[in-house]
């Protein structure tokens, strides 16, 4: 589960600790992380309907592929 609570670091962890979030995100599944920044940079674009029918096709992409 991922965790949308941190907090901001001291100024000495300043740059580890985005590294850090960096690196596990990288080495995360890539289907599923291509697709999440597809649907938050498009997801200005689209109404709530469109929005919410990418989402759903999104999750049926990452959910049938070898990320899952």
């Amino acid at each position: 589960m991922p965790d949308y609570q941190h907090v901001i670091p001291e100024e000495e962890e300043l740059e580890s600790t985005p590294m850090e979030m960096a690196r596990k995100i990288a080495t995360g599944p890539r289907i599923a992380i291509r697709l999440s920044k597809l649907m938050l940079y498009k997801g200005l674009e689209f109404d709530l309907e469109t929005g919410l029918k990418m989402a759903a096709a999104a999750e049926t992409i990452t959910l049938t592929s070898h990320d899952h």
